[in-house]
């Protein structure tokens, strides 16, 4: 791993962190409004975006559930985080937590169930899991504290960006201490078909897409991130996909080419994506 940052960075990063902690999850201050939408994937382009929500505030995170006729999303009113799922076959959409403390992230757990980080009473942000419909929730890796996102390496490990006096990826198993393996980071990990993880190394501009490997524990650049932001997604074939403003790039053998620009429909500001199960869909968010 690389040598610890600068004092400089160091304070800018704590400051980071101090206003993160202050203000709501592991990060995850809201913007001021997102909505989500859907797009048909075809090859290395995007059909037209379908509006999936369409309400003033924050809709944001989706994670396709497992047979990808569906997805979970974080939705937030009067302060209130929550997660739902929308059916994208009939377009209906239920909630899914519902409880005094707020829950973010929802991801499908190894288990069949859901797993989210929450904000507790206390202000401690740690993984927890939820049966599909909201019930039996449970704490996992009490130790893992505190966490902003996450993303599972297999049945038994995570892979989370942990705030602290930098951004760390870590490394969780449990009845073991978590691990750090990167520090650095943005906000986006994902898991590769490969069963590497894919993170932001922000060390250096342009930021760069990494991989890392728990077997052997090396990295590798996959590709430089597309414009400023820190929100890619991976598709089940090993593809990444990244927002620009108003455009989406897909990078293959060929780099990044560009998937679709909806500016023209004014949607801009693309962050968050995520990529269905076989492939064929893909999720963004989008400003209000």
């Amino acid at each position: 791993m690389r040598k610890r940052n600068s004092p400089t960075a160091r304070t800018r990063a704590l400051g980071l962190a101090l206003a993160a902690l202050a203000a709501t999850a592991a990060a995850q201050e809201p913007p001021p409004g997102t909505e989500i939408y859907l797009a048909e994937v075809e090859g290395d382009r995007l059909g037209d975006a379908q509006r999936l929500t369409e309400r003033p505030g924050y809709d944001n995170q989706p994670h396709f559930q497992p047979d990808g006729d569906a997805f979970w999303f974080t939705r937030i009113e009067s302060g209130q985080a929550d997660i739902y799922a929308m059916d994208l076959v009939t377009r209906s959409e239920k909630q899914v937590t519902e409880t005094p403390l707020s829950e973010y992230s929802p991801t499908p757990s190894p288990n069949g169930g859901i797993a989210v980080v929450r904000v507790e009473a206390d202000g401690a942000q740690r993984l927890w899991e939820f049966e599909i419909d909201g019930s039996n929730e449970r704490l996992l890796f009490p130790e893992l504290e505190p966490v902003g996102y996450f993303d599972w390496i297999d049945g038994n490990r995570v892979a989370a960006f942990l705030l602290g006096d930098t951004f760390t990826l870590q490394v969780a198993t449990p009845g073991q201490p978590a691990r750090v393996v990167a520090d650095d980071i943005g906000r986006t990990i994902r898991r590769l078909p490969d069963g590497t993880v894919a993170y932001l190394d922000k060390a250096r501009t342009p930021f760069r897409i990494v991989s890392f490997s728990t077997e052997d524990d090396t990295h590798r650049t996959l590709a430089e991130m597309p414009g400023e932001g820190e929100d890619f997604a991976v598709g089940p074939d090993g593809r990444l996909w990244a927002g620009v403003d108003g455009r989406i790039l897909v990078h293959g053998s060929e780099g990044w080419v560009e998937a679709a620009d909806f500016s023209g429909a004014g949607i801009l500001g693309i962050t968050r994506m995520a990529v269905s199960p076989n492939g064929s869909r893909l999720l963004f968010v989008a400003a209000e």
